[in-house]
């Protein structure tokens, strides 16, 4: 007794699989290609990193989260970092420079 076996549903399993697994893939790095860490910087780790950036904008993401658009003066780069509440409230303002 011979059994046949239908070689197009073998090549369309696998296209399939193949498939499944790269979309899979495909989320999966950007995934962490949005994942920012969101350990807030403090006063000093901020005048470390950032000296001579310009905040350009700050903002609220959430009720927790602080946010400042830094600016490179001499590259005009962006950054988005987040800070402490104490610098969102009362150290930095828009347009101030961090020394």
């Amino acid at each position: 007794m011979v059994v046949r076996v239908k070689s197009h549903f073998d090549i369309l399993n696998r296209i399939s699989k193949l498939l499944i697994v790269s979309i899979t893939i495909i989320i999966i790095c950007y995934m962490f290609k949005e994942y920012v860490p969101k350990d807030p910087y403090n006063f000093v780790d901020l005048q470390i990193r950032y000296k001579h950036y310009i905040v350009s904008d700050k903002f609220q993401e959430s009720e927790t989260d602080y946010v400042f658009r830094l600016v490179n003066p001499v590259t005009d780069q962006e950054y988005k970092v987040y800070v402490t509440d104490y610098l969102y409230m009362n150290v930095y303002f828009v347009g101030d420079t961090i020394k």
